[in-house]
């Protein structure tokens, strides 16, 4: 006689049948005589006052037909009615927020650091080429923070931004009519596949009309009615799916990256509520335009609206090269301090149970004359004809 102890393991499940199959070639089950369930222990997420355990292996050995119930036609082989049920309770604990990133961290970045503007009274430069330290502030220059940002990328004002209060920080809003900003430096291409930007702004008060945020070639980016955000597709604007609130303040993240199902390179976009934390994932959207080559100006805005209704600001923003997701951690961190100077982490208590059903209850499977090797048992369980997964769980059966 041969005692197996068949382990449910989720590498030997299948989601599309919901069926657990088990190799046990290796135990060289020939022409089997009898083969009986001993014991059947599961652990539940939910809990179930019994499970019919069904399987077409054993089902085509067993000589005699093997049971079905009143609603079904089908290949039940035990009844698991538990004797004993243990409830356990799991409480688990999830810490967000509070994790900082200095400007020491940009910088080690080194020269992947494409731009790098942080709104600081160094930054932001007044018509004069004077720094800008006070809120309202008037604004004409936008320089990057350098190095490792390149200094000959300049925005140049049509008219002036002022600086405006962004958080614990600082970004610039304009009330002059049709005011934008533009940098012709050259080149100014990305020149790289992987390149990822994190942004942040407020959002305009009116969410009903088109506002164009800003145009970095490869990034561009638009807020259409009723505040979705939209980015490039070369030619054509696509929607990330991430729709916003009027007069709240939020962190853009968007990664450059190769995607293998579709062998090519995609956007993919977040957005973060930097007032309550919470994190939405949008759309993965095409490529954006060429990074290689350069495109003739960069803008913030345009000359064919007010700067974002003039209700909107933006604040920091961060391009680097090269990203990996560690290093796009890093940029969000660096936007979020430049926000939140002392950012406090939230820690979030839940208590799920977990349901363990036991029956020692045996059942004898009377095999058929010379049938077939056993080399896999397939099991699936099923409670009112729907098909549940246990997180673990442990058959005893005796061979014979």
């Amino acid at each position: 006689m041969q005692k197996l102890f068949l382990e449910l393991v989720d590498t030997d499940y299948d989601t599309i049948s919901g069926k657990y199959t088990i190799d046990v070639s290796y135990q060289d089950i020939r022409n089997p005589k009898e083969i009986t369930i001993n014991s059947i222990t599961v652990k539940l997420p939910e809990d179930s006052d019994y499970l019919l355990v069904y399987s077409d292996s054993l089902t085509q050995i067993n000589k005699q037909h093997s049971a079905s119930t009143n609603t079904e036609f089908g290949d039940a082989v035990y009844a698991l009615q538990p004797e004993h049920r243990i409830v356990r309770s799991i409480t688990t604990s999830t810490t967000t927020g509070g994790t900082t990133a200095s400007d020491a961290d940009i910088i080690a970045l080194g020269s992947d650091v494409k731009l790098w503007m942080p709104m600081d009274e160094t930054t932001l430069l007044d018509s004069s080429y004077g720094n800008t330290p006070n809120i309202g502030d008037n604004v004409r220059y936008i320089y990057q923070k350098s190095p490792p940002a390149d200094s000959t990328m300049v925005f140049n004002g049509y008219q002036d931004f002022q600086v405006s209060s962004f958080g614990q920080g600082r970004g610039i809003s304009s009330q002059a009519s049709w005011q934008y900003a533009i940098d012709s430096s050259t080149p100014n291409a990305w020149g790289v596949e992987e390149c990822s930007i994190v942004f942040s702004m407020k959002m305009p008060l009116n969410l009903a009309a088109t506002h164009k945020i800003f145009d970095f070639h490869t990034f561009k980016f638009e807020l259409r009615n009723p505040g979705t955000l939209y980015s490039r597709d070369w030619g054509n604007m696509v929607s990330t799916g991430l729709t916003m609130i009027p007069g709240k303040d939020y962190m853009f993240t968007i990664r450059r990256h190769y995607d293998s199902s579709v062998s090519g390179y995609v956007c993919s976009n977040w957005v973060e509520n930097l007032e309550t934390g919470a994190v939405a994932q949008g759309n993965d959207t095409p490529l954006g335009a060429d990074v290689t080559t350069p495109g003739n100006t960069w803008r913030m805005s345009d000359a064919s609206q007010h700067f974002l209704d003039k209700t909107g600001i933006v604040g920091p923003i961060l391009g680097v090269l090269n990203t990996t997701t560690s290093r796009v951690s890093i940029m969000q961190n660096w936007v979020r301090t430049q926000y939140d100077t002392n950012p406090v982490s939230t820690t979030t208590v839940s208590t799920s149970n977990t349901y363990q059903l036991f029956s020692k209850q045996q059942k004898t499977i009377e095999c058929k004359q010379h049938s077939h090797a056993l080399r896999k048992i397939d099991l699936q369980f099923r409670n009112a004809g729907v098909v549940v997964k246990p997180l673990s769980g442990l058959i005893e059966i005796n061979i014979s």
